[in-house]
């Protein structure tokens, strides 16, 4: 894992030249208060930090926290990676940005895009996060992320107790349960012009790593087309075709929310961005990520 590019970020490995960001990063009063105080107070103590650290880590185990990089400039705004820890038998996720950068939406979209490359080119079965019982953001993003509360856990004999959420995608061929009772959601993009109801049980979620999802950053329930109504919209909705030209992605061509897609594989099926529905929790539900990427 060695760089990841979405649509506003590109993610790439640390190198001992980022030790003065990550000087500034470590000494941020949030870092501190909910990760701890790693002591790094210098340059040449980011350094080891890097090289102990995440530098050790690519070359033990292919991953680790990686520089999170804001287009076009390619900006230092964070850190997120996949973490192999001697006192987790998961890989975790972690991710931390400096506070002007919270309210963006960037957290989601570099972790979402570091579990889907996880899962898809490192074969991961489960993927945990560990965080401080108070830090309530990122616990509503791990939630966001389909990562649902586990357990409490005491980490080296530690004193503190921390929350671990786990993400477990559901594989391609098993069984699908559901995850809610059957019942009627309903969506709408960002205006309010495009509005529509599902019918689902919520049998699990998926991602996908294709040319367009990757820039959509979607989570999305798949539902027979004759469980969902379109209310209102149709004349607004846009559509786009790309490549064999089956897949229909749907766009408002007011505020160019995307909400729903006909499937490619399944056409009598559409692949429905659950962040449109009303007041939708994901937490729970197992997510699977698909390799769209790879068709033909």
């Amino acid at each position: 894992m060695d760089r990841i590019e979405t649509e506003r970020l590109v993610l790439r490995r640390f190198t001992l030249e980022d030790a003065p960001f990550v000087l500034q990063l470590l000494n941020e009063p949030s870092w501190i208060r909910f990760i701890g105080d790693k002591g790094v107070r210098t340059l040449e103590a980011a350094e080891d930090y890097l090289r102990n650290g995440p530098i050790a880590m690519y070359a033990r185990h292919g991953i680790g926290l990686m520089l999170v990089t804001l287009k076009p400039g390619l900006e230092p705004i964070g850190m997120c990676g996949l973490i192999k820890r001697e006192a987790l038998d998961d890989v975790d996720i972690g991710f931390a940005l400096l506070p002007a950068y919270w309210s963006g939406g960037y957290a989601r979209e570099a972790a979402a895009a570091t579990l889907a490359r996880g899962f898809a080119a490192h074969g991961l079965k489960r993927v945990v996060a560990i965080t401080s019982p108070d830090n309530e953001r990122s616990i509503r993003l791990l939630e966001r992320l389909g990562l649902a509360f586990d357990r409490m856990v005491a980490l080296n004999g530690s004193d503190e107790t921390l929350r671990l959420h786990a993400l477990q995608p559901a594989p391609a061929d098993a069984p699908k349960h559901a995850t809610r009772p059957l019942a009627t959601y309903r969506g709408s993009c960002h205006c309010g012009a495009v509005r529509f109801e599902i019918d689902t049980d919520f049998p699990e979620l998926t991602t996908c790593d294709c040319s367009i999802c990757r820039r959509k950053n979607a989570l999305m329930v798949k539902v027979h087309e004759s469980r969902m109504r379109l209310i209102a919209g149709a004349d607004v909705l846009r559509e786009y075709r790309f490549h064999t030209q089956t897949a229909r992605h749907f766009f408002c061509g007011t505020c160019g929310i995307y909400p729903f897609h006909r499937k490619r594989v399944t056409p009598d099926h559409f692949g429905v961005n659950v962040y449109c529905l009303e007041d939708f929790d994901p937490g729970g539900i197992p997510v699977r990520a698909t390799v769209g990427a790879a068709m033909p």
